[in-house]
């Protein structure tokens, strides 16, 4: 009896974890689209302002040794100015889903160089460089899409026999190398060539399918051959990887 009350105490404080480890992701970048996808309808009706780009800097830390700085400082920060109902205003506001756009948005927008502003004409604070939808938009879509659909699972995990918790593991590993991925192509400061999708690309591959040899085995005995080939694959795109590099 005591041992299964043990086993019962364990199961609670697994899904609770479950619960946790999808939700919180799931809720943010849920949030996230939404926030983003609002601003970015808005934009479409604000008026078009002249401004000028007055900071255009890629690396955004701090000159002097002891300043400090939070993590916005590691990304690229440009800065404009524009006129608008007699008063001046500065944002650094580019556009929705900025941060997970592919590319640098510095040689787009070099100091000085004269720009168009969509300005909110209710909060004039309130204004973007760029209202179309980028790889940023398809990225969080995505993303949001995946970890909502992970959050469910996990919701009817809680419900549901014993094996299914071996499909949730073999989700993480699944979703693990996409957020790996958005992020590692997101990055601005890494080149990225094709030997360099090769490694990276390999590398995660590996993960995916790995992953999801994991999930198929719920209801597939011989889904490990999935993760076997995938394995087997991914080493070799790696090795071809390092190969073109050298």
């Amino acid at each position: 009896m005591a041992k299964k009350q043990e086993e019962s105490k364990s199961a609670r404080w697994l899904v609770a974890a479950m619960l946790l480890v999808s939700g919180l992701p799931a809720f943010w970048f849920t949030k996230f689209f939404i926030r983003d996808s609002c601003q970015l309808y808005r934009a479409q009706s604000w008026p078009e302002i002249p401004a000028t780009v007055k900071v255009s800097v890629s690396d955004t830390l701090p000159e002097n040794e002891g300043e400090g700085h939070g993590p916005s400082a590691l990304y690229e920060r440009i800065e404009y100015t524009f006129r608008f109902d007699e008063k001046e205003y500065v944002s650094r506001r580019v556009g929705p889903f900025e941060r997970f756009n592919s590319g640098k948005h510095t040689e787009k927008y070099p100091e000085g160089k004269t720009v168009v502003a969509w300005v909110n004409p209710e909060n004039p604070y309130e204004s973007v460089l760029e209202r179309e939808r980028r790889f940023g938009f398809y990225a969080v879509l995505t993303l949001t899409l995946l970890f909502d659909a992970w959050f469910v699972f996990a919701l009817l995990t809680a419900w549901v026999h014993e094996r299914y918790l071996k499909a949730f593991l073999g989700h993480f590993l699944t979703l693990l190398p996409a957020g790996i991925g958005v992020a590692a192509i997101v990055a601005d400061e890494v080149e990225r060539t094709r030997d360099w999708y090769f490694v990276v690309c390999g590398f995660l591959g590996a993960i995916t399918t790995m992953g999801l040899s994991v999930t198929f085995s719920v209801w597939f005995k011989r889904a490990a051959i999935v993760g076997l080939i995938g394995f087997v694959v991914g080493v070799v795109c790696i090795i071809a990887g390092v190969v073109m590099r050298q």
